[in-house]
């Protein structure tokens, strides 16, 4: 355990060097999943949005536990198929730590979100509601540009399952922008 956090605490200095770590392991990951969920939980239970009535702890609980999993699980799955298609022999428990760990922007915008959520209550928000949404809405957006559909995608591709540089550009790029136009487009 103490490796992995060693071996975490390196990935903004040198994240090819942590993505090609072949010590990355699932627990790399999971460390990374948990402080995902304890964030998530901890933002769903500040987080006021004065149109809907808040969220019990429980509940709070539960989504922060699927949404974490859910997601972890997701790119798991999307990143091996990459590796399969790619002939890359990936190893299912290396990527799922590799794809953990791609997840820590996410875990630090969460955290900062949740963070600026709890300052917020003890304030009036309600004149500049929507411009406070819409740095939220920001927020979430620069974690995934870092994390699994962004910039650690890149390295987990390039350096983690050894896909080549253009490939590795083309699909975390393309990954981002299917999640920015299924945002754009009308729902219903």
């Amino acid at each position: 355990m103490i490796n992995s956090f060693k071996r975490l605490g390196s990935i903004f200095r040198n994240p090819g060097g942590y993505f090609a770590d072949p010590e990355v392991s699932i627990l790399d990951g999971a460390i990374v999943i948990l402080a995902l969920f304890l964030v998530t939980f901890l933002q769903k239970l500040v987080w006021a949005d004065p149109s809907a009535q808040a969220i019990a702890p429980l509940e709070a609980l539960k989504q922060a536990a699927i949404n974490s999993l859910m997601v972890w699980s997701l790119f798991s799955v999307f990143f091996f198929a990459l590796g399969r298609i790619f002939r890359k022999g990936p190893n299912l428990m290396k990527i799922c730590g590799l794809v953990g760990a791609a997840g820590i922007p996410v875990v630090m915008t969460t955290l900062l979100s949740g963070l600026s959520w709890l300052a917020a209550s003890f304030i009036n928000l309600r004149p500049i509601l929507a411009q406070w949404l819409f740095v939220q809405n920001g927020l979430s957006w620069l974690g995934l540009a870092l994390s699994w559909t962004g910039l650690f995608g890149y390295y987990l591709l390039y350096d983690g399952l050894k896909v080549s540089r253009v490939w590795s550009i083309l699909l975390t790029v393309s990954a981002f922008a299917i999640l920015v136009v299924g945002k754009l487009l009308p729902v219903g």
